[in-house]
């Protein structure tokens, strides 16, 4: 039940990261946060990502906040490449198997 929302919802946040960095809309931001709020829950509670499972949706946060600051794209985009980055990771991880 719990891969129903996992992957699906990774992939969505991707492009609605995308989109809202490209339109500099918060909200985009903030409703990519909550698409992948069940996978880090779920990478949370294994041993390699014991408590920095949750840290990784504000990275869609704070770029949203920056956003809402007026901050330069480029400065509003490095908070998502280390969730993008991580999502590339643990693809790779799990096409490999």
């Amino acid at each position: 039940m719990l891969t129903l929302f996992t992957w699906p919802l990774v992939i969505l946040s991707v492009p609605l990261a995308l989109i809202g960095l490209i339109l500099r809309s918060p909200a985009l931001l903030y409703a990519a946060a909550l698409c992948i709020v069940p996978t880090f829950l779920y990478l949370a509670m294994t041993p390699r990502f014991l408590g920095w499972g949750l840290l990784f949706p504000f990275g869609y946060t704070g770029a949203g906040w920056l956003l809402m600051r007026k901050a330069p794209l480029w400065a509003s985009s490095l908070p998502v490449l280390p969730v993008c980055c991580l999502f590339g990771w643990l693809g790779y991880i799990i096409w490999q198997q």
